[in-house]
């Protein structure tokens, strides 16, 4: 009951917050004859954001006789099998969610997804002024618009303020590998059940997907590809300095080795809540930092980037847009449908931020952003870091538009090869883009 009340709180919060920019952005439809009931699938649960979102649409929407009540569909292969199930059977659907690129493409080629254009000339919505340069890349397919992106998140690390401060270590805002290692080595402490890590990175679930995603940070989209996309790019001394740096980590104790990690089942969220690390990657965790009853602490966690050894050079932030807003084409409500997508990317998205959904729009006003994403947890977050490098969209993001399954299982191989110590990093990195290289040869 009391993590219901927190919700209702949070949701109210978010609400009264979202307001204000919901109204600069709001469409001039005409007022239909008849009352127009939008229905919008998508794969989040209704109560983490999605239905506070139709509420609010409907209360704005009411004087003009439209409103969108939301169904939920499992995000996995089932539940997307489902989704196009029912669009290809000419079900009620007006609006859905695509949560992947590849997904996206298959829904446009298969004519599931409306090209957007001329609704978007019609009421003069310019998509790359309103979602950036890679928000529009991931909506268009072949030059066409699919559909509108619409969230975004900045990955990187929560790290525990408090232990940062006892060592008098300021919290960075940005750093290379090596100062990323002092620290990590400076922050472990302890022995046994007592023991305190630098930093964990939760090898066991994400094998090479989180090493690869630090490297991008230096240098882009595609990174692991070269420019053909006719072999890999394993060989670049970056990759295996990070890769040694983590092996090296691992040996001194300085996090979690892959074995303990995998053994023992180990997870961020429970390992930072309870003081036994000092970093932890991935803010996607910020739902759980906010979440007492299963994680009670009281130390304020900060946002930190990735390192980088190419500070002064672009960096490409991890996370990035996605949640592709699509209109079925079999609507018989297309331009409601589309005044509910425009609502939506310009502020009516703000109820799903205390759930880790943050608004791409350019636009976004951030005193309201921030006011409706801490609402209720102010004092869990460095309010300086978390507004600053979480909540605020990245001037550039990673953004890959090319994947190969086969390539991705392989790194995957070779690195816990290496975090195990059967392999060197340097050998480990050499048989990946052997082996790699020789699948893409064979395309």
């Amino acid at each position: 009951m009391k993590m219901l009340k927190r919700i209702s709180v949070i949701l109210a919060a978010a609400m009264i917050a979202a307001s204000p920019v919901l109204a600069e952005g709001q469409n001039e439809a005409a007022v239909p004859k008849a009352p127009i009931k939008l229905v919008m699938w998508g794969g989040v649960p209704p109560e983490a954001g999605p239905q506070a979102v139709c509420d609010l649409f409907n209360k704005e929407f009411a004087s003009k006789n439209i409103s969108i009540e939301y169904e939920r569909f499992v995000n996995d292969d089932q539940g997307n099998l489902k989704l196009e199930t029912n669009l290809l059977a000419g079900g009620d659907i007006d609006i859905y969610v695509t949560y992947s690129v590849d997904r996206l493409r298959k829904r446009f080629e298969g004519k599931m997804a409306l090209e957007l254009s001329d609704l978007m000339k019609k009421t003069g919505f310019d998509l790359e002024s309103a979602i950036g340069p890679e928000g529009a890349m991931i909506s268009k397919m072949d030059g066409k618009v699919a559909g509108v992106a619409s969230k975004t998140y900045n990955n990187g690390f929560w790290v525990n303020k408090d232990m940062f401060d006892a060592a008098g270590i300021p919290i960075p805002k940005s750093w290379t590998w090596d100062e990323f290692y002092a620290i990590s080595k400076k922050l472990t402490k302890g022995e046994g059940d007592s023991k305190v890590y630098g930093t964990f990175f939760q090898s066991n679930t994400y094998k090479a997907a989180n090493l690869l995603e630090m490297a991008g940070v230096q240098f882009g989209g595609n990174h692991i590809y070269a420019k053909d996309f006719k072999s890999t790019t394993f060989d670049n001394p970056q990759y295996e300095k990070i890769l040694a740096t983590v092996v090296k980590m691992m040996n001194e104790g300085i996090m979690p080795n892959h074995m303990e990690s995998t053994s023992q089942k180990l997870q961020g969220s429970a390992l930072f809540a309870s003081g036994k690390i000092a970093m932890v990657y991935g803010t996607w965790l910020y739902r759980d930092i906010k979440d007492l009853t299963k994680y009670p602490h009281t130390f304020v966690s900060a946002y930190v980037p990735f390192p980088t050894d190419n500070p002064s050079g672009t960096y490409y932030m991890p996370g990035g847009p996605g949640d592709q807003i699509v209109i079925n084409p079999k609507s018989k409500n297309v331009e409601a449908a589309w005044a509910f997508v425009k609502w939506y990317v310009e502020g009516g998205i703000i109820p799903m931020a205390p759930f880790g959904r943050f608004p791409l729009y350019t636009k976004t006003d951030m005193v309201k952003l921030e006011a409706a994403a801490l609402a209720g947890a102010e004092k869990l977050f460095d309010k300086t870091s978390t507004v600053n490098g979480f909540l605020t969209p990245a001037k550039k993001f990673l953004v890959d538009t090319f994947g190969n399954p086969q390539v991705t299982t392989i790194i995957n191989e070779e690195v816990e090869l290496a975090l195990i110590g059967q392999k060197t990093p340097k050998q480990a990195l050499a048989d990946a883009k052997k082996r790699a290289d020789a699948v893409l040869a064979s395309k």
